[in-house]
């Protein structure tokens, strides 16, 4: 879950990290935050209204995106993808993405090494 650093309670997980921007708040775009008309390369999680997880990573061929433009296109369903929490990560050169479910397999690659790195795996029973 993504959830605003003042809705999270240490009960409610087992493991937890603390990033940001928070981009979407229960659907809401947040404001509070400096660089929203900048262009960059970003890299995005959240949740969708079934509580998926969303991840993206735009690329920065045209110019990137802005803070502002992910908040539309995330919270009004432009692309079928209505999530209303939505976390920035650091995003830059070493954003990158790389996914495999079945015979789908896609990557984006980034311009420098990777640094960090969060992983999603099937849960073993």
């Amino acid at each position: 879950m993504v959830l605003h650093r003042d809705d999270f309670s240490p009960a409610q997980a087992s493991e937890a990290l603390q990033s940001g921007p928070l981009l979407l708040n229960r659907g809401t775009p947040l404001e509070t935050m400096r660089g929203l008309g900048r262009y960059a390369r970003r890299t995005v999680l959240g949740t969708d209204k079934e509580g998926r997880v969303v991840i993206a990573v735009t690329d920065a061929v045209l110019g990137g995106l802005s803070f502002v433009e992910l908040q539309d296109l995330f919270s009004n369903g432009k692309w079928q993808l209505d999530t209303p929490e939505l976390l920035n990560l650091d995003g830059g050169g070493s954003a990158q993405l790389y996914f495999k479910s079945g015979r789908v397999e896609e990557s984006v690659p980034g311009t420098s090494e990777v640094p960090v790195a969060i992983g999603f795996f099937v849960k073993a029973n």
